[in-house]
């Protein structure tokens, strides 16, 4: 979801319908809410949240993705690949101080010394959501189907032949058996005539 981050640098934030997305919370309880999944918005409570600046929306694109603490030089290689790390580290701490800013609260920021998160009790993201349910196993069922009958099974069946045949011993599996005689087809007595017209070749 990095590159997405990324990628949304160049659109512009767009409102969202929230209210039927998430459930009303009271003002001590509002919810910075991110929206990843589609057209990239934000939202505070039941209202939109406008980021003014390119790069602080990014940042808190790549910051909700997973709602985890973030390494600084991870995201001084993101937005700065080719600049010196001194510098880096210099363009993130302004870039910090403008996202801080453009919150409602800005507790919602942690900076720590080598790391960077969103406080996940007061920030949802839908990405972090879908990824969560993605990871919780589905349990199986507690009895599992049998499996279908082969062909001809049961008694005198097919089945019951090539079961008969795994249970042959490894000195016996492989010989083979004599055929069983086919039926005779019944003689025709034909009289004197019918058997001499018989043997008459054909002109």
């Amino acid at each position: 979801m990095t590159d997405g981050a990324i990628q949304a640098l160049n659109a512009s934030p767009q409102s969202h319908d929230t209210s039927d997305e998430a459930p009303r919370l009271s003002e001590s309880e509002e919810r910075l809410r991110v929206y990843l999944l589609g057209p990239p918005a934000v939202a505070w409570g039941n209202h939109p949240l406008l980021i003014p600046r390119r790069q602080a929306r990014a940042l808190l694109y790549r910051l909700a993705t997973r709602l985890q603490p973030v390494p600084r030089e991870q995201l001084c290689f993101l937005f700065w690949p080719d600049a010196p790390e001194a510098t880096a580290r210099r363009h993130l701490s302004h870039l910090l101080t403008h996202l801080r800013r453009a919150l409602p609260i800005p507790e919602l920021l942690l900076v720590a010394a080598d790391q960077i998160a969103l406080d996940a009790s007061r920030v949802w993201s839908d990405v972090a959501t879908f990824e969560q349910l993605c990871a919780t196993p589905t349990p199986s069922p507690r009895h599992p189907p049998s499996p279908p009958p082969t062909l001809g099974e049961g008694k005198g069946g097919r089945g019951d032949g090539v079961r008969a045949y795994n249970t042959l011993s490894p000195s016996t599996a492989g010989r083979s058996w004599p055929a069983s005689p086919s039926p005779r087809a019944p003689s025709l007595r034909c009289g004197p005539g019918w058997s001499a017209a018989l043997r008459k070749p054909c002109i």
